[in-house]
């Protein structure tokens, strides 16, 4: 019975342990994601315009009724 507890225990630790891992390298994905984002948005904003990348976006942002 003990050997079997410690054994439950282990694998819950090295399953915490993968997770905790993943959780990681998500965030660290999210991070990068971000930054990026965040210099984007500072060169929309320092430009005072952006005329959109996409077909959806393209050109909202510099009519008048939506300029931040």
């Amino acid at each position: 019975h003990r050997c079997q507890e410690v054994l439950v225990k282990e694998i819950r630790n090295d399953f915490e342990l993968e997770v905790g891992r993943r959780i990681d390298r998500h965030l660290a994905e999210l991070r990068v994601k971000a930054n990026h984002l965040q210099a984007m948005l500072t060169a929309a904003i320092e430009r005072g315009s952006f005329e959109g990348t996409c077909s959806l976006c393209e050109g909202y942002f510099s009519r008048s009724s939506h300029t931040a």
